[in-house]
This record gives structure tokens, C-alpha cells and sequence, in this order.
């Protein structure tokens, strides 16, 4: 049953995409180049992992979670940078 009380509204906060636009956004590429080397993961994420999160937060498997942000960024928002 769907309802007033049974609305969820989360949000993903991904790291920095190579997309067609983003491209054009000046000096990506030395963003990108930095959550790579100071992730601890150090690597950036990719577009299939952004994808799997959203595909989780739709699924029954998050019924517990609303007005969460969940980052993937491989990890570089715990480096308080």
C-alpha cells in the first residue's frame, strides 16, 4: 500500500563521472585525477557502481532507509578534504 506515510526519498552522491558533459566542465579531469589518488580506495568509481546503489535504495532491500545520502566516491568523503 502506497501512501503519505510510505514515501522514501533518499539521494546518491557520486564521485566524479566521466560523462559527455561533464566533460565540459573546466578542470574535471584534474578532479577526477584527485579523488583517484586521494580515495583510500584510489580509484574512482564507476558508473555501473552508482547504478547498483540506486538499484538498492529502490529495492525492498532498503525499506529501512529514507533522508539518507549515501556517497560512492570510493570513500573520499571520510578523508575531510
Amino acid at each position: 500500500e502506497f501512501g503519505p506515510k510510505n514515501v522514501r526519498v533518499n539521494a546518491v552522491s557520486p564521485g566524479p563521472l566521466a560523462t559527455l558533459a561533464a566533460r565540459s566542465i573546466p578542470g574535471f579531469n584534474t578532479m577526477r585525477h584527485a579523488y583517484e589518488e586521494r580515495s583510500p580506495l584510489r580509484r574512482n568509481v564507476t558508473h555501473e557502481e552508482v547504478a547498483d546503489t540506486v538499484l538498492f535504495l529502490l529495492s525492498d532491500m532498503s525499506s529501512g532507509i529514507t533522508g539518507a545520502v549515501i556517497p560512492v566516491d570510493a570513500g573520499y568523503n571520510v578523508m575531510g578534504i
